[in-house]
């Protein structure tokens, strides 16, 4: 049996797919048809591309409601569930806030300018000015300026879709990643329990914290900060429930929480909850893991001068191991965003 890699630079980062197989051509081939795929995706779902199709959704959905192709519309649906199970610490309506700033902010921006009073900002964001029409599959905006930013759950449903195609082609042991901020991992390496991750210290990323030992089919979400590595000032997180506050440096230095990791059973789900558990806290992302079981967390969390690891709801998903001499090699390679 051998072992098959490939890999697309798409949606800003890096696919990457690892496979075994006893047919490696057949392999080869199928991996390169998934990722070509993603590419496709990226036409479909990236807001910086003038023509596609979330770009028409957000030129357009104010003035006409707006028709969605099937998947499409499944992922905003799915969007919008997760954003209020998460009590709207995830919502793709913030894109009114985020989008020019990613378009046109300098990454040594210490922070973001945001127009208008704090009133007219909140009013920009929010669910309830978001329509989804089940029967005509349509999107509408009820209000002028709302803007759809899927950044936060695209990589994680790419990663979804590579996964099920190689599936669909007989292909059953793989590790999918994106910008190793999402992930899914279906059977394992031979002479390996499980195919296995990497959990890093943010503040010094070669030094690992901890092992993660990743169930049949789980996948990872990855959020933290994102701190310029140059700059120190730079962060890119932006809390729905009070959109006037886009993430800096003042926002990361204060968080109880410097990286979180989502694990559950869909990418999609586990991207986008990550940007959550980043931004709901210990408390928030603990009561969120006992009410929905098939959820579970990871939290790197300030402990005075260092990082303490925190775990929620792993039980069939995910088996952590905490280190003490930090040096353990992983299958699936280090997670830091």
């Amino acid at each position: 049996m051998g072992i098959v890699t490939a890999s697309r630079i798409a949606m800003a980062c890096k696919f990457e797919v690892v496979a075994l197989g006893d047919d490696e051509a057949y392999l080869r081939a199928v991996l390169e048809r998934a990722l070509e795929e993603v590419e496709q995706l990226e036409l479909q779902l990236s807001p910086f591309i003038a023509d596609s199709h979330l770009s028409d959704i957000n030129r357009h959905a104010y003035h006409r409601p707006v028709k969605v192709e099937p998947q499409l519309f499944w992922l905003l649906k799915r969007a919008v569930k997760i954003g209020i199970e998460t009590d709207g610490a995830f919502d793709i309506t913030v894109g009114a806030l985020t989008l020019t700033r990613k378009r046109w902010g300098s990454h040594s921006d210490t922070s973001t300018k945001l127009y208008g009073t704090e009133t007219e900002q909140d009013a920009l964001v929010g669910l309830n000015w978001l329509q989804l029409d089940d029967d005509a599959m349509t999107v509408r905006f009820l209000k002028e300026g709302i803007a759809i930013d899927l950044c936060g759950i695209a990589k994680g449903y790419a990663v979804d879709v590579v996964a099920s195609r190689l599936l669909e082609a007989g292909v059953d042991c793989f590790f999918v990643h994106g910008g190793k901020s999402s992930m899914r991992a279906f059977g394992k390496l031979p002479n390996e329990n499980a195919w296995r991750i990497g959990v890093t210290n943010p503040a010094k990323p070669s030094e690992r914290l901890a092992v993660v030992e990743l169930c049949d089919g789980v996948a990872v979400g990855v959020s933290e900060w994102c701190i310029n590595s140059v700059s120190g000032k730079m962060a890119h997180i932006v809390d729905p429930r009070a959109p006037n506050r886009i993430g800096n440096a003042e926002d990361a230095e204060s968080s109880e929480v410097l990286r979180a990791y989502a694990i559950c059973g869909s990418a999609t789900d586990a991207d986008a909850l990550s940007t959550a558990f980043l931004l709901l806290g210990v408390d928030g992302v603990k009561s969120h893991c006992e009410l929905y079981e098939s959820r579970g967390a990871i939290l790197l969390i300030r402990d005075g001068s260092g990082v303490e690891v925190l775990s929620f709801g792993l039980e069939g998903l995910a088996e952590i191991h905490r280190l003490k001499n930090r040096t353990s090699d992983t299958v699936g390679g280090d997670t830091s965003s």
